[in-house]
């Protein structure tokens, strides 16, 4: 016997709950109760004898019924994914043999309007989804209430004889809020009744008067007294010679001293038709419908018209639909299993794509100055996200914010090593050149020749770098502490495939720290690149060109795009990495069958052991040389001056045989380096495979052409 959710309710709050429950349902003595109004009077005096309640019913529930729906699966971190194909969808497609999805949502939205209430039927099996949907007449539907879950049930009945009862999940009940009612919703007739019967009463009066000739009602006046049989003659006379449409305009003929008195008042007199404006307008504001809409033209324009279709979307036909909506998801949506919510497509709706376009340009721009995220912008569009899209290329700062975000706002200011040193790295070799232009810097870094003058580019580049390697190793850390953390929670509560899903949705983050990282390491070698090469133009006496920047532009189109496409596959490489590695150990444990705890504390220890201390440098130190040679290079491209670069090998004993192989290369700025039976376009480049990019400390310098 499986857990009630009332279990979960602290008990004051069940006992209050309960006696509120047990007091409505004593008050009805536990009987099926009727809809407290007269359904059928409000059908046929509101709906079918009156053409403003007709227009504004039916313009609701055909515009609510044309909007499309759409089905999405939701993940851990409230992600949204669109699903195109599922049991659900050909359900609310063909609900029934009678019915398509059009005719059973304006039926809801119509019964709805009509009656204050609306109820859906889930037909099928007791257990599982259901295979049918049916709207049912709100007049024919009683409430069964219950002293603890208010509703036990419903019961449809056609009379005495034609009756069945269903359970409250077989049951979807929409309705409008009622003040007085417990059970029932209000109908927007009920509220404008009195100017429903002054219209009816109004149509009814100018009826008569054509029946009756168009002439106003009087007395046959004379002084003398009529017998019985002149009065019956008179009479018979007038009904047969005057009352009916074909004797309008007949003359009277009078005789005895017979004279007509006109009693009634005209229309003008009873104001009749503003009597009828009053009461159109009255009507389509309990129904919340422009009058425009439903044909009364008598101050529209095209534009208050198109106004009037916006505001009929945003402030009636929507709300009603996101009421119908959510029901949906709290009773039919979970049958068919977790994760899955309707929604209503509002693209669709032409009323409201000015609006739409508006909104596109507030998010395109928003996104465009780093508010926003692609997937961010995406979401509010209506888009599922896609891979790659939770970076945001501002200014760190902004980029980052939440209590729970990384403080990534240390890379803009990296380590500063001791002695030209960090901690964490082996000090280079200098004793070989150490008399010679041992204070050589990065600001001499153009046209360099000789084997001395590029060991020492290299060497004040590679200390720059050493500066960032902790600082960006330390976010890393934080982020796989907290990714140690999520990975466990999920293992807890589905196993491996908990695991898989909760990093895939986890990627993200990686993102995130992936993108501030490379902002921040490009900012700062491309702008020291940028500027001695920028000195080097006025120097020579070089004309700046209009498209040239002043400065280095981390923000620039081309460098933006190059740290999208490179985070992008990162995160694959990272993410792929560590799911390999946690199956491994799962898949491992069970073969040799660990329980759940030993598993589950092999997976921490690979974490706290491996992941967290050793890989996390190991992604920070490629990461950085990465950004650095890519800042350059970038730096180099935004001068606009004729450059070819070339490769500068690590001044050390740790440099790979390809590597030294490949010193002295010199390429066109936009040509590939040929390293290792490979091409990279400078060293460290993210394209390039394993072996040949990871932790690579080589670098590039640049030569006029």
């Amino acid at each position: 016997m499986g857990i009630h959710w009332r279990s979960f309710i602290p008990r004051f709050f069940q006992r209050k709950a309960s006696e509120v429950n047990r007091l409505i349902a004593a008050w009805f003595l536990g009987e099926p109760i009727w809809t407290p109004v007269n359904y059928e009077n409000l059908a046929k005096e509101g709906f079918e004898k009156n053409i403003w309640v007709y227009r504004c019913i039916m313009a609701i529930a055909h515009a609510g019924a044309s909007v499309p729906w759409l089905l999405f699966q939701t993940r851990r971190n409230g992600d949204r994914k669109e699903i195109t194909q599922h049991a659900l969808i050909d359900l609310l497609n063909n609900p029934n043999p009678f019915m398509s999805r059009q005719d059973l949502i304006e039926h809801l939205i119509a019964f709805q309007l009509l009656s204050g209430n609306a109820y859906l039927q889930h037909a099928g099996p007791k257990a599982g989804p259901p295979k049918e949907l049916w709207a049912l007449r709100p007049d024919r539907v009683r409430i069964i209430p219950h002293p603890v879950d208010l509703i036990g049930g419903y019961e449809y009945r056609i009379d005495d004889s034609l009756k069945q009862q269903f359970p409250a999940d077989q049951i979807t009940h929409f309705k409008f809020f009622s003040a007085l009612d417990d059970f029932y919703g209000l109908s927007p007739i009920q509220v404008a009744a009195r100017r429903i019967d002054s219209d009816n009463f109004a149509n009814n009066w100018n009826a008569s008067l054509l029946q009756n000739g168009a002439r106003p009602s009087g007395a046959l006046v004379t002084d003398s007294t009529l017998g019985d049989e002149q009065y019956k003659r008179l009479k018979q006379q007038i009904r047969e010679h005057y009352m009916s449409p074909k004797n309008a305009g007949k003359p009277m003929l009078l005789e005895g001293g017979l004279d007509w008195k006109e009693m009634s008042l005209s229309p003008k007199d009873m104001d009749f038709i503003e009597l009828k404006k009053m009461s159109r307008l009255e009507i389509c504001a309990a129904f919340g419908v422009p009058p425009e809409i439903v044909g009364d033209m008598e101050h529209a324009t095209y534009s208050n018209y198109q106004e009037a279709r916006k505001a009929f979307y945003q402030d009636t036909v929507i709300p009603i639909l996101y009421k119908i909506r959510d029901r949906l998801n709290s009773t039919l949506v979970k049958k068919f299993g977790d994760n899955l919510v309707l929604d209503v497509n509002l693209d669709a709706i032409d009323a409201l794509q000015e609006d739409r376009a508006e909104m596109w340009d507030r998010v395109l721009n928003a996104v465009d100055k780093g508010l926003l995220s692609i997937n961010e912008g995406r979401y509010e569009l209506g888009f599922e996200n896609i891979e790659g899209g939770d970076v945001r290329y501002v200014p760190m700062n902004v980029l980052l914010e939440g209590p729970d975000a990384p403080d990534y706002a240390s890379l803009l200011a990296p380590d500063q090593p001791s002695n030209g040193q960090n901690n964490d790295e082996e000090p280079p070799d200098e004793a070989e050149d150490e008399g010679e232009a041992k204070n050589l810097e990065l600001k001499s870094g153009l046209n360099l020749q000789t084997p001395i003058q590029k060991k020492q580019y290299w060497r004040s580049f590679d200390r720059k770098r050493i500066g960032f390697y902790n600082s960006v190793a330390r976010q890393f850390k934080k982020q796989f502490e907290r990714e140690k953390n999520g990975v466990l929670k999920a293992f807890d509560e589905g196993g491996v495939h908990e695991v898989e899903k909760y990093l895939d949705e986890n990627a993200g983050e990686w993102g995130k720290s992936l993108t501030a990282t490379y902002i921040a390491v490009m900012d700062a070698f491309g702008k020291e690149v940028y500027n001695y090469l920028k000195g080097v133009k006025s120097s020579q006496g070089m004309e700046k060109k209009d498209d040239v920047e002043d400065e280095f532009d981390v923000f620039d189109k081309a460098v933006q795009e190059f740290i999208s496409s490179t985070v992008a596959n990162k995160i694959v490489n990272i993410n792929d990495n560590t799911k390999n590695m946690v199956k491994e150990i799962i898949s491992k444990g069970f073969e040799e069958q660990l329980t759940v705890p030993e598993i589950r504390d092999q997976i921490e220890a690979l974490y706290l052991e491996q992941i967290i201390p050793n890989r996390s440098m190991v992604i920070a130190r490629t990461e950085v040389i990465s950004a650095s040679n890519a800042g350059s290079r970038y730096a180099a491209k935004q001068t606009g001056l004729q450059l070819e670069k070339e490769w500068v090998a690590t001044a050390d004993k740790r440099t790979r045989k390809s590597h030294k192989k490949a010193d002295g290369q010199r390429r066109g700025i936009d040509e590939p380096y040929e390293v290792g039976g490979h091409k990279l376009m400078y060293p460290g480049d993210p394209s390039g495979p394993a072996e040949e990019v990871i932790q690579c400390r080589c670098t590039e310098v640049y030569h006029t052409v």
